[in-house]
């Protein structure tokens, strides 16, 4: 009996607390961690762009313990996409499919449009990660209805994947229009770093197309974008799409040039100079790569 009067006066005290505190401070507090959580799944994407698949999960799962903790329903769903995606990298679906399904169950307890389609998209790609193509084709094709006059991230990152679900397929030509779809809704909105991903999709399908002088364009664009929001992995594998393009078509020079630039940008931004990287540029040289003679900082 004393044991709950105790817990019964605990309690008490916490909510006399709480509701001691100034409306206006508890709504900076919950603003605050708002930001915090908003923050962290920034970082983990920046993470998750560099293929550091460990680190993104460690700052996603934060983002969702800072969402819980002020019951912000959008934080905790966009945390659990997120999760989720990462654990499709790290080889781990049924714990992936296991956060998928939960933003699901989150999301039906609210009205997001946005955040409807942003689940949608997670479990439709859940899909493509098994191969199960067809279904998730027909899941992304629900998204782009259930989206339909959506202005938001989230309608051109539906026509994105199914562009992605369609070069699977070897369909390039309907993958195309996919990605064309999200280029116009992205160009729309003005969401940056979506329409540089656009055209990133685009150049590799018109690269596969055989269509190399339009896929150097799209790729350039794609760069353009990136090195304008300052995103350093895009800037990354916009700079070795270039490379890799024109050396299809036969332009060594031109490839060894973007190679070479990317080999600077590695060293620039104090990054490992990747296996693949080496690899491409002395595939076009007979004798070693003349940067990699130079002395990084200089003095």
């Amino acid at each position: 009996m004393m044991k709950k009067i105790l817990i019964f006066l605990t309690f008490t005290i916490l909510l006399s607390s709480c509701s001691s505190m100034p409306k206006d401070e508890q709504d900076l507090t919950v603003s605050i961690i708002k930001t915090k959580s908003a923050m962290q799944l920034e970082r983990g994407n920046n993470e998750y762009r560099w293929n550091n698949y460990d680190s993104a999960l460690a700052l996603y799962s934060k983002a969702l313990s800072s969402s819980s903790s002020v019951d912000w329903q959008p934080g905790v769903i966009r945390s659990l996409v997120q999760i989720s995606r990462t654990l499709d990298q790290l080889k781990q679906a049924e714990k992936s499919r296991q956060y998928a399904l939960a933003a699901r169950g989150f999301r039906e307890s609210i009205e997001n449009k946005a955040l409807n389609i942003l689940t949608q998209n997670r479990i439709a790609e859940w899909y493509y990660f098994q191969d199960d193509i067809n279904k998730s084709l027909t899941l992304i094709d629900q998204a782009i209805l259930q989206g339909k006059n959506l202005e938001s991230e989230e309608a051109g990152e539906t026509w994105r994947i199914k562009a992605s679900i369609l070069k699977k397929k070897e369909n390039y030509e309907a993958a195309l229009s996919a990605i064309d779809e999200a280029v116009n809704l992205d160009k729309k909105g003005l969401f940056l770093g979506e329409l540089a991903s656009d055209y990133y999709i685009k150049s590799s399908l018109l690269s596969l197309s055989g269509k190399y002088p339009e896929a150097v364009v799209s790729m350039e664009a794609a760069l353009e974008k990136d090195k304008f929001i300052e995103n350093s992995s895009g800037i990354a594998m916009d700079l070795y799409g270039l490379g890799k393009i024109h050396e299809k078509n036969g332009n060594s020079d031109k490839a060894l040039e973007y190679y070479n630039r990317l080999y600077l940008f590695y060293l620039g931004s104090n990054n490992t100079i990747p296996d693949f990287l080496l690899d491409a540029i002395n595939s076009l040289t007979n004798k070693e790569n003349w940067l990699a003679e130079i002395e990084w900082p200089l003095s």
